[in-house]
Parts: structure tokens; C-alpha cells; sequence
């Protein structure tokens, strides 16, 4: 393998882990936000769903963008906005100006992971899941991290626009890293495929509703834990960040593990066993109560390599679709994912948290369900 490739690996590693970081600090922050603006849950949980609305229309754009400019130019542009984005909206001095502000984050970060996650199903290397999988792990590093040296920040006095404007400095840092990335350009016959070609449609729209299932599972889970801890045990930011943190912890593990596994099993049936296996722990997490923390926390292990495997199974099974495909199931993980944020949010103050939290395990068992059923009757043609 030679230097460039190993730099192009590399850079693609950092920036993964500084969007994570943006991540996982504003899911911790939620408690400092609706303190600042004086505002419920429910209309956080409005926020949620409108940028994650915004998330939808950025996903559905980026394979175009992907087309027309290349994946570093689109790349680019994400990590351009969220410095621009956390820069400016770390002046917002009422809610509407944060919400605008957050949208432009989201817009920012939905253009850098989703070129992120298409461009190294196309870097040719010869362990191609273990170097998906790697990607998302440095994805559960940097959440681990944000929330637990996050919360200990917040502790010491750090506000919501210090993190804000610490991000916008990071981002301009994964700027210069990128500006020396050589990414492949994927055509074929010098023309990109587009939504229309893609066959088996209603295979790979139950795979899309399946994944958009479990990311809504794993995006709530980083949105509300913080508050869930904070609301139904009473612990701060920094206590609450510890469980946090062994969760994205053993999530990161999981997707460091997580390639040489589905090598193994194979790629549907190691999501499904996983997604099985997460359902259960959480579940008992929940009904254990304070005492079952840690087991909840154990299952980000079992949250760790359904995304990137499911996406590298459908980029295998439509390599000359591999952009469109990925902007599809983007578009439908983001729309669920909005939707799921409206719902949380709105049950957040109709039935309480702890009764809304359940949302996530109920997520994770329909999409066990629909990736058996997808394992058991496989598409009768691929690409």
C-alpha cells in the first residue's frame, strides 16, 4: 500500500473522529440547552426533528454532489459548514437563532458522513469490512471521548458556546488535513448511476427501513441518555457521562471487533444476531432500573457494527450504485430518525422519561425483525 493511500485512510480516520466529537457534544449538552433557552422537552425534541429533517434533504443531495464535484469536494463542503456552523451558532442569543444555527450543523455533518461512509466501500484495499468497520469505530471513539471528558468540562464551567466554538477550531484543523486527500472518483462507462437504475427497489427500501430503524435507535440513545440519567436518577452531566461513555466505549470496541466478525458470520446475519442481542440488553438495563446501568450501557457493544456492515453489504450488492444506494438509505435513516426524535420528544412530556425511553428498545426489535426476514429471502438479482 503505498503513502498516499495510507494518508487518504488516515485523514478520512481523523475527520471521522472530530464529526463524532461534534456529535457526541451536542447530545450531551441537551440538559445545558434547555436550561440557557428555558425551553422543554418536547420543543428539543422539535429541534431533533427539524434538523434531522434538514439531514434528510443533505443525504438525499450528497450523492449528487458526489457525482458532479468528487468526494473530496463534498467532503470539503460538510466540514466547511459545521465550522461556520458551530462558529456562528455559538452566538445565538435566543432559540430560534440556536435552532437555524444547529440545522446548518446538521447539514454540515450529514455531507461529511455520508461521502465518509460511500468513499471507503470504493478505496481498494483487501480487507474492505475491517476498514468500514475501522472508520466507524474512530465514529464510537470520538463520542466516547466527547462524553466523557465532556461532561468533566462541563463540571469545571465550560458552557454550551465554549464547546460550540471549540468545535468550530477542530473542524477548521480537519480542513487543512483533507486539503492533501487524493479520494477515488467511482464511474461507470464515465457516467454515475442514478436513484432510477437501482434494482430490486423493494429489497433494498425493507434494508433502508431496517437500518433507519436501528440509526434512530442509536441517534436517541446519544440525544437523550444524558437527559434520561439526569431527569430519572438525578445524576449531573459528569456522572451521567461515565455510563455514557462506557456505552460509546464498548460501542467503539465493538466496531474495532467488529469487521473480523462479520467476516466470520457474515455480513446480515452478524447484524441480525447483533441487533437481537443489543434488544435484550437494553431491555434488561431498563427493568433492572438504576442497578442495571452498566448492563445498558454494555449493549452500545452490540449497537457497533450494524451500520457500517449493513452498509457495506448493500455497497457490495450494487457496486455500480454504491453512491446512490448509500444517499438512499441515508435519505430513509434520517426520515425515521426525525421521526423518532418528534416522537421522543413529544413523549418526553406526555407520559415522562423513563416511559419514553422505551422508544429504543421497540426500535431495535423491528429492525431485527425486518433483517431476518431480508436474511431468509434474499433479492433474486443484484446489480
Amino acid at each position: 500500500m503505498d503513502y498516499r493511500k495510507i494518508y487518504t485512510i488516515v485523514a478520512s480516520f481523523t475527520v471521522m473522529l472530530t464529526v463524532a466529537i461534534s456529535s457526541g457534544i451536542r447530545g450531551l449538552l441537551v440538559p445545558n440547552f434547555m436550561q440557557f433557552f428555558d425551553v422543554s422537552s418536547y420543543q428539543i425534541g422539535m429541534l431533533f426533528s427539524i434538523t434531522t429533517a434538514v439531514s434528510v434533504i443533505g443525504a438525499f443531495m450528497t450523492a449528487p454532489f458526489c457525482t458532479k464535484f468528487g468526494y473530496k469536494a463534498t467532503i470539503l463542503f460538510g466540514i466547511a459548514v459545521n465550522a461556520l456552523g458551530f462558529y456562528f451558532t455559538s452566538k445565538s442569543t435566543d432559540f430560534m437563532m440556536f435552532t437555524i444555527g444547529y440545522c446548518v450543523i446538521s447539514l454540515g455533518v450529514t455531507f461529511a458522513l455520508t461521502s465518509l461512509n460511500t468513499v471507503v466501500t470504493v478505496i481498494k484495499v483487501s480487507f474492505q469490512a475491517v476498514l468500514v468497520n475501522m472508520i466507524h469505530f474512530f465514529f464510537g471513539l470520538g463520542i466516547t471521548l466527547s462524553q466523557k471528558f465532556g461532561g468533566d468540562l462541563v463540571v469545571f464551567g465550560y458552557n454550551w458556546q465554549d464547546f460550540f466554538f471549540s468545535m468550530s477550531i477542530l473542524f477548521i484543523g480537519a480542513i487543512l488535513i483533507l486539503l492533501f486527500v487524493q479520494y477515488p472518483r467511482v464511474t461507470i462507462n464515465g457516467k454515475s448511476r442514478g436513484y432510477k437504475d437501482i434494482p430490486n427497489k423493494k429489497f433494498i427500501i425493507t434494508i433502508c427501513i431496517a437500518l433507519g430503524l436501528y440509526v434512530s435507535a442509536e441517534l436517541q440513545t446519544g440525544n437523550w441518555m444524558i437527559n434520561y440519567l439526569n431527569q430519572v436518577y438525578g445524576y449531573t452531566e459528569a456522572h451521567a457521562g461515565i455510563f455514557a461513555a462506557i456505552f460509546f466505549g464498548t460501542f467503539s470496541i465493538g466496531r474495532f471487533l467488529g469487521g473480523f466478525i462479520a467476516e466470520k458470520l457474515g455480513y446480515v446475519r452478524s447484524v441480525s444476531v447483533f441487533l437481537m442481542l443489543a434488544s435484550v440488553l437494553f431491555i434488561i438495563g431498563l427493568l433492572m432500573g438504576e442497578s442495571g446501568l452498566l448492563v445498558l450501557s454494555c449493549s452500545g457493544f452490540f449497537f457497533s457494527l450494524i451500520f457500517p456492515t449493513a452498509t457495506l453489504y448493500l455497497a457490495n450488492l450494487y457496486p455500480k450504485h454504491k453512491a446512490s444506494v448509500i444517499s438512499l438509505l441515508s435519505t430513509i435513516c434520517n426520515f425515521l430518525a426525525l421521526v423518532s426524535s418528534f416522537l421522543i420528544g413529544f413523549l418526553n412530556d406526555k407520559i415522562g422519561t423513563a416511559l419514553s425511553f422505551w422508544l429504543i428498545p421497540i426500535c431495535l426489535i423491528l429492525s431485527a425483525g425486518l433483517f431476518i426476514y431480508t436474511h431468509k429471502n434474499p433479492p433474486s438479482l443484484v446489480d
